[in-house]
């Protein structure tokens, strides 16, 4: 019981000094000012995508869930970070790739190594855009990623 009443007397402290600082208001005034619904539907609509009312809630959940656990750091806006945590979770939604991940892996010669998962980001991106199926798809990957892996070369 002791511990609770040095727990509550802390918290108690700490909230009272909080009141008192303005550096401290001002950051929390800024981090609760954000509506993460409103900024979720403007990148989703930067990024040319119609969400469903289930679809946008769910990534309202992320962004949220994300938001909450976040720590501004010195410079940074909530809109800003808000937007980027949005973008991060709108994007990350990708179709199936129209081969498997793991030919893909063996064509680029990257199958369990750090390239593997930057290969089949790159991956879904020329499926997404291109629309190739089959050895054409592989090629095109193939050619996409050895143009930008020239610059490993000695």
């Amino acid at each position: 019981m002791a511990a609770i009443n040095v727990a509550v007397d802390c918290l108690g402290r700490l909230a009272s000094a909080g009141r008192h600082s303005s550096e401290f208001r001002q950051a929390w005034q800024a981090k609760v000012s954000e509506s993460v619904p409103s900024i979720v539907e403007r990148v989703a609509s930067d990024l040319g995508m119609y969400l469903s009312q289930n679809n946008q809630a769910y990534h309202v959940r992320q962004v949220e869930r994300l938001w909450n656990r976040y720590r501004l750091r010195r410079g940074e806006t909530p809109a800003i970070v808000i937007a980027g945590l949005a973008e991060c979770s709108l994007v990350g939604q990708v179709d199936r790739l129209p081969c498997s991940y793991e030919a893909i892996l063996d064509e680029l010669c990257v199958l369990g190594t750090a390239d593997a998962a930057p290969a089949l980001r790159l991956a879904h991106a020329v499926a997404e855009i291109a629309g190739t199926k089959g050895d054409a798809y592989l090629k095109q990957v193939k050619s996409i990623w050895a143009s930008l892996r020239l610059s490993d070369t000695p």
